[in-house]
């Protein structure tokens, strides 16, 4: 395969990496709050804010955009809308999300999902595959979910939304938390938003794979929490001091009506296949899968037991 079509493979997991770091607002305690609170993990405050937040959202809606380079140095930028809803119970009823991919050298793309109960739908489009759409069945998502698990990953291709439980990014929030000393830092002010940044370096006990990682590993993060109705609007990964991603929410809007019937592909005409149909997005699950189960031991995924 060439580097071409191995970087267009990368894509399909680029803009769900993005999109995954769906950021939202602290309504319980303000940052202010939490930075006077020695004692607390301030990680610890953060993420449990977050968690009371979205276990009341039922509806969540956002832009956002992203810039950083791959290994190499080749520069991307994406820019993503999603919309989530949320039952009763706090599980994803629906998810959409629609994100437009560039590189450098001037490649690009875009993707579309559709999470319901029956699967996902993508509808994919690039210079090397052309447009390509698949349904991914639940068996499968389920096995996905299963691999991130055991992989302690959450942006494995195709993988179950971590965005279904948690919408408004706590599980982004926690996982870096378990990478990173988040502490209150001193920022200059920024006359367009009031609000105080949080950041650290990395764990020495977090665990790095460089191995298979399109993206440079970071070795300090930064977040930007808005004051004025906590949201958490910005987080910046460095390394050596240099920006290797910044992902920025541009619009959040919360528990706004959204009928279950108003989540569909933008194109109702395009007709999916299943992704075992299409070898190079099934390869990518498979080796996922593959590792997964290598790592737990040989333990059969969900969908063989």
């Amino acid at each position: 395969m060439n580097r071409t079509a191995k970087r267009t493979l990368h894509a399909v997991s680029l803009p769900v990496l993005a999109v995954m770091a769906v950021l939202a607002p602290l309504r319980q305690g303000s940052a202010q709050d939490v930075a006077e609170k020695p004692q607390a993990s301030v990680a610890t405050v953060l993420v449990d804010a977050l968690r009371a937040t979205e276990a009341r959202v039922h509806s969540v809606r956002l832009e956002l955009e992203t810039s950083g380079r791959m290994q190499g140095g080749l520069s991307f930028s994406t820019r993503g809308s999603l919309r989530v809803l949320r039952t009763e119970q706090g599980r994803a009823a629906a998810m959409h999300s629609v994100v437009e991919f560039d590189f450098a050298d001037g490649l690009g793309g875009s993707m579309e999902t559709l999470t319901t109960d029956d699967g996902v739908v993508v509808l994919q489009q690039d210079p090397t595959f052309g447009e390509v759409c698949v349904r991914i069945d639940k068996a499968i998502v389920g096995d996905l979910e299963w691999a991130g698990m055991v992989l302690e990953k959450t942006d494995l291709p195709f993988q179950g939304d971590p965005r279904g439980s948690a919408p408004l990014g706590s599980a982004m929030l926690s996982d870096l938390a378990l990478r990173f000393d988040l502490q209150p830092i001193e920022r200059p002010a920024d006359p367009a938003r009031n609000g105080r940044w949080f950041g650290g370096d990395r764990l020495k006990a977090a665990k790095i794979e460089e191995a298979g990682n399109e993206l440079p590993i970071s070795d300090r993060v930064e977040v930007f929490v808005r004051e004025a109705d906590n949201a958490l609007l910005e987080v910046v990964h460095l390394r050596a001091g240099e920006i290797v991603q910044r992902i920025h929410v541009k619009l959040l809007v919360l528990d706004e009506p959204m009928p279950l019937d108003s989540f569909r592909m933008r194109d109702p005409s395009k007709k999916p296949r299943d992704v075992k149909d299409h070898p190079p997005m099934w390869q990518q699950i498979e080796q996922v899968l593959e590792r997964a189960m290598a790592r737990a031991g040989g333990e059969l995924r969900p969908s063989k037991r």
